[in-house]
């Protein structure tokens, strides 16, 4: 999972120094090493979701929205961290030259909201000991996702942060799980995790739908354009037909 990390910055795998309080180096790798062994539809789902994400917010300021990056919450202890496959911070600015994300070096911030989507390799431990590092470190919403069906006894879970501990979030009447960080409900749609805005109750549409209704909404003025020209030609014809010249200058 991590290994998305290294290709989506184009860094080759290593580590970096952080240097700690002794100034003793320390490292916290923004790679594994581990190829990233998901398949197409696993990859695709992570890919829906942090394009609804990013669109959903559109507009908010200092919000960084992260994939398979490596999240490190205590400084001086490199293995205290988790990937998220999508995780949201309010309040830190997107920077998109970030290779893994401290959260001492931002004040302690953590992620508003994680999702995390399921696969063989995290089955045992999405409603387990993940679950429990987002709950200890105040992760406010916490969602899965099992786009396969293979792995988790329902489709879709949400938690929510009270009294620090986690509290289930139970489906609306409409069948969605509402997330108060991001104002959108969220919806299983076959291997997608459809976003709906709770305000419009409008769907997000994804990249490609965006791109398709944009398509046929220009084909749907070039049409009008032609109907219209058509209509203006006719008129013309008629003008001919009477006698009178349509191109004579008054």
């Amino acid at each position: 999972m991590t290994a998305a990390a290294e290709r989506r910055t184009g860094q080759k795998k290593g580590r970096r120094p952080t240097p700690s309080a002794d100034d003793e180096p320390i490292d916290y790798p923004y790679s594994d090493g581990a190829p990233l062994g998901e398949s197409e539809p696993h990859m695709q789902c992570i890919r829906w979701l942090l394009d609804a994400v990013e669109d959903a917010l559109q507009g908010r300021e200092e919000i960084s929205i992260h994939g398979d990056m490596f999240w490190y919450w205590r400084e001086g202890r490199p293995r205290a961290n988790r990937a998220p496959d999508v995780m949201v911070l309010f309040g830190v600015p997107m920077d998109p030259t970030r290779l893994s994300y401290k959260s001492w070096e931002h004040g302690g911030i953590v992620p508003a909201v994680i999702i995390e989507t399921a696969s063989a390799k995290q089955e045992s431990q999405l409603l387990g000991a993940i679950k429990r590092d987002y709950e200890r470190q105040g992760v406010k919403e916490y969602f899965v996702f099992d786009w396969s069906r293979h792995y988790l006894k329902q489709p879709l879970y949400g938690f929510r942060l009270a009294a620090r501990k986690y509290q289930e979030i139970l489906p609306g009447a409409d069948g969605c799980l509402m997330s108060e960080q991001l104002g959108v409900k969220m919806r299983d749609e076959a291997r997608m995790l459809r976003l709906v805005d709770a305000l419009t109750n409008s769907p997000i549409p994804t990249r490609s739908e965006r791109l398709g209704m944009q398509q046929r909404q220009l084909a749907k003025r070039e049409a009008e354009l032609a109907r219209q020209a058509a209509e203006i030609e006719r008129t013309r014809e008629l003008l001919r037909k009477a006698g009178i010249n349509p191109d004579a200058k008054p």
